[in-house]
């Protein structure tokens, strides 16, 4: 089989980036809620204003995350593109990855998203991490790239010797 340009990109959810990172706004946003409640007047007002601003800024940064980050397996190479101001493009070879790992916190279980690594020969750490990916987008892309990474021939020689 040849490794062309055969996947579409996998982009974040916005569900799954949101709820997230942005966890912590919902309850910040009932207690300014609850204290422009008990404020009545331009104090209650302003706090009503400072939920609605940070609920707001929280779900568009989300939404604009999920429009720039992306990740694809593309002539046998991986790319990486995230930056909302500064536009990063990370293109790794597959003869250099060594290793690729999907991982599932108990929130991102609950949404339906994981977090993709992927790690190359002579760096220590992950050169690609991308979050809030479909879990079963992100499992099949990281299957076609341990078949990339280590090919069929591993799996004919096995099914051989026996």
């Amino acid at each position: 089989m040849e490794w062309g340009s055969y996947m579409e990109r996998i982009r974040p959810k916005l569900t799954g980036y949101f709820l997230t990172h942005y966890f912590f706004v919902m309850p910040l946003a009932i207690v300014l809620i609850a204290l422009a409640l008990m404020n009545v007047g331009e104090l209650g007002l302003f706090f009503i204003f400072l939920a609605v601003l940070v609920l707001l800024f929280s779900i568009v940064h989300s939404k604009a995350h999920e429009m720039v980050t992306s990740v694809a397996l593309e002539d046998n190479k991986i790319v990486h593109e995230s930056g909302i101001f500064q536009h990063k493009k990370n293109s790794l070879p597959i003869s250099t990855i060594t290793d690729s790992a999907i991982t599932r916190s108990v929130l991102e279980r609950m949404v339906g998203t994981c977090t993709m690594h992927v790690n190359t020969s002579g760096l220590s750490g992950y050169e690609v991490v991308c979050d809030a990916l479909d879990v079963n987008e992100a499992e099949k892309m990281n299957s076609l790239l341990h078949e990339m990474i280590h090919g069929h021939a591993g799996k004919e020689k096995k099914a051989k010797k026996k």
